[in-house]
């Protein structure tokens, strides 16, 4: 196992987009490998992408489903939706029922952990174990930026600056040799749309903190992998997060940012892999 987890910066070429039209709405997904369902969500202007050193070796041991967010990647961006995390998880909610997806692990990282803690409170009897990678969800890290977005006109200005900047360290963060081809391309060429900036805009201005209440009531197992030198949220987040969630269990990630699946995607791979085999005990030591 060691060996085909250290191989995962090999596998750079993403699977076949899939489709499903859910409440009107094209949502883009890949689905690799077979078994019990891990569906695992990107972060704020990221997309499934996010996860091509992952899910060639996670698919040996789960259906891993990376879908691409609302608002996101290759799935549709529409103007009158909203965005806010309930009605996400709700979209999140059907897609699930359309696959036939009736009890899933479910993972996040970022905004995508947020998503995720606020659809395992919505529907927790879908989730069995959940997964928070550098997740938001705890506003302290951004309480501070968020509140120009109440400010009438200057709230739009604030949230269009805010996602033309998390676009260009995106594509800092994900550039390098190993990903100069064709699915990078189709990837920059989604980040820097429109349709994806006024997307973003639209997110930022639902969410704000993307803030999650009542995550004491989160029981299922979970596992917060956090990226020791995330400069985006800090590691009093990380504790705040294993404090609050009762039957949780924290590893941190050496040398890893904000993407400790992309920047350290062996050690990433092998802590999840251990945690679905059920060889990381919670918190309560089972």
């Amino acid at each position: 196992m060691v060996a085909l987890v250290c191989s995962a910066r090999k596998f750079t070429r993403m699977a076949s987009v899939e489709y499903i039209d859910v409440d009107d709405i094209r949502i883009a997904y890949t689905s690799n490998g077979e078994g019990k369902p891990l569906v695992f969500l990107h972060g704020f202007t990221y997309s499934s992408y996010s996860f091509r050193y992952n899910i060639p070796i996670l698919s040996q041991f789960s259906r891993m489903i990376c879908p691409d967010l609302v608002g996101h990647g290759k799935s549709d961006k529409p103007r009158r939706f909203n965005y806010s995390l309930k009605n996400q998880a709700l979209l999140l909610r059907k897609f699930c029922g359309k696959l036939g997806l009736d009890k899933i692990d479910l993972g996040g990282c970022s905004m995508g952990g947020a998503l995720a803690m606020k659809f395992t409170l919505a529907y927790p009897d879908i989730v069995d174990r959940l997964i928070l990678v550098d997740s938001a969800g705890i506003d302290d890290d951004v309480k501070a930026s968020s509140t120009y977005l109440d400010i009438p006109v200057l709230g739009y200005i604030f949230a269009l600056i805010a996602t033309i900047r998390f676009r260009k360290s995106t594509r800092h963060r994900m550039m390098s040799d190993e990903d100069k081809s064709g699915d990078f391309d189709d990837y920059l060429d989604e980040l820097n749309s429109l349709s994806s900036l006024l997307a973003g805009m639209r997110n930022l201005l639902a969410n704000k903190a993307f803030r999650v209440d009542d995550i004491e009531k989160i029981t299922q197992k979970t596992l917060i992998v956090w990226g020791e030198n995330d400069s985006l949220f800090s590691l009093d987040t990380a504790r705040k997060l294993a404090e609050r969630i009762p039957n949780s269990r924290m590893i941190l990630l050496p040398d890893a940012g904000h993407l400790p699946n992309e920047e350290k995607p062996a050690d990433f791979n092998q802590v999840v892999i251990d945690f679905l085999r059920e060889r990381i005990p919670s918190a309560d030591g089972t």
